[in-house]
């Protein structure tokens, strides 16, 4: 039984290294800080881009932040 939570942990850990951030971690955006959090303009830009939203929308969203 502790050999198979020993695995777990290593898999967690190694797979920190690979570019995947275990949740517990306390980077990213999910807590909006760290280096490689995304401004609410990039957010907005992106999701203009791929059509969630109209023009109209946009300059709106845009003008209130």
């Amino acid at each position: 039984m502790i050999m198979i939570v020993v695995v777990i942990v290593v898999v967690f850990l190694f797979a920190g290294q690979w570019g995947c951030r275990p949740p517990w971690s306390g980077t990213g955006q999910h807590h909006g800080e760290g280096g490689d959090s995304e401004s609410a303009l990039e957010i907005l830009k992106k999701r203009y881009a791929k059509g969630e939203l109209s023009k109209d929308e946009f300059e709106r969203i845009r003008k209130m932040s």
